[in-house]
């Protein structure tokens, strides 16, 4: 359910007027969830500020920032003025991550944070190197007194794409000790993540779960 108490503290904003563009910034928006993400905030008005590591082959609908979302300088610039970021972390190691999140924290807008259902909140540690540096990402944004939004989703129908060259062959794909699950369509995860990202300022979100 919603918390409809206004945070107190460092992280504290005030109210924005009724009639207040959004401004989202989107990592990963050349991925495939990043774009239906970017395409969704453009079709609902709001200002998209999209940060890459290439801009070549980008459509010019969106205001780009281009760079390593480790470089402080880069994410610095792509912070400024936003009101929340649509938060993919793409590596698989969450110790770069720290000052990332410090840089999250001293702008302090709304994070919305992909991780996954395969979270184990009663284990001390994961039993997948994957799903524990989502747990580490967790962690380290409540430790920053973020208040993310957490879009636990399982995988994503597009990864299935990775696995065209092996079905071209002939190979039988599955995955090692894995029960048998519908993936879940990234249009229904984006379709979560902008409804968080413009929901009301006043408004903090109960953390979430895509399933």
């Amino acid at each position: 359910m919603p918390d409809t108490n206004s945070p107190k503290g460092p992280h504290h904003r005030a109210p924005k007027s009724p009639h207040h563009r959004a401004s989202i910034l989107v990592t990963g928006a050349t991925g495939n969830l990043g774009r239906e993400v970017v395409d969704r905030l453009r079709a609902r008005g709001a200002h998209v500020r999209r940060l890459v590591r290439h801009e070549s082959g980008l459509s010019s609908d969106a205001e780009t920032v281009v760079g390593d979302l480790t470089d402080p300088t880069v994410l610095r610039a792509a912070l400024l003025g936003v009101d929340a970021v649509f938060f993919i972390w793409p590596l698989l190691d969450s110790a770069p991550a720290h000052h990332v999140v410090a840089e999250l924290a001293a702008a302090a807008p709304r994070v919305v944070y992909v991780s996954s259902t395969a979270i184990d909140d009663e284990a001390p540690r994961q039993s997948d190197p994957i799903v524990q540096v989502h747990a580490d990402m967790e962690a380290l944004l409540h430790d920053a007194g973020l208040r993310p939004v957490l879009l636990r989703s399982d995988t994503l129908a597009s990864n299935a794409r990775g696995w065209a060259g092996q079905l071209r062959t002939g190979d039988v794909i599955a995955g090692t000790d894995v029960a048998r699950t519908a993936v879940v369509d990234e249009r229904d995860v984006a379709d979560a993540a902008v409804a968080v990202l413009l929901a009301p300022h006043h408004t903090q979100l109960a953390a979430g779960r895509t399933c």
